[in-house]
């Protein structure tokens, strides 16, 4: 009986630490996500790096690689050229990766890595992913570009 009891007790504390790193994985991609909105890539770029806010199991792998992924597309020049900055290419590419992340193909890294970039693309035609501060609030005067050729 007491051997039973310790297999079980072991069991559930398996759980239990799994329960509270999947938590603590979700912690840290809604701070990153959220970082990223808010155009602070270095700091995203701290989290990702720290180790220890990782575990080595494959889901949360390929959500941390997703985030590196994610990371350089939007610090790269040409980040909003191509897939990302055309809405028709987003879902496309939406709906290929939902349809990878369901495939009997993907593994668990699979999994966290298509979640990460799904949840992205949504933040991306929301508009909160993205802009890098490109929206213009002012919209130019064309009467001003007039005068200022005239004055030339």
């Amino acid at each position: 009986m007491g051997r039973g009891f310790m297999k079980e007790n072991r069991a559930v504390e398996t759980v239990a630490a799994e329960q509270i790193q999947e938590a603590k994985t979700k912690n840290t991609l809604q701070e990153v996500l959220s970082l990223l909105v808010s155009s602070k890539s270095s700091e995203a770029k701290t989290l990702i790096g720290e180790s220890s806010r990782w575990s080595e199991d494959p889901r949360t792998q390929g959500i941390r690689y997703a985030l590196k992924g994610l990371l350089n597309a939007l610090t790269a020049k040409s980040a909003m050229g191509g897939a990302l900055g055309d809405p028709g290419r987003r879902n496309s590419l939406r709906e290929t990766m939902r349809n990878r992340q369901a495939s009997v193909w993907s593994d668990e890294f699979d999994k966290g890595y298509f979640e990460v970039w799904t949840m992205a693309l949504g933040l991306f035609d929301s508009g909160e992913l993205g802009n890098n501060g490109s929206r213009q609030s002012v919209v130019e005067d064309p009467s001003e570009k007039k005068h200022h050729d005239e004055a030339a």
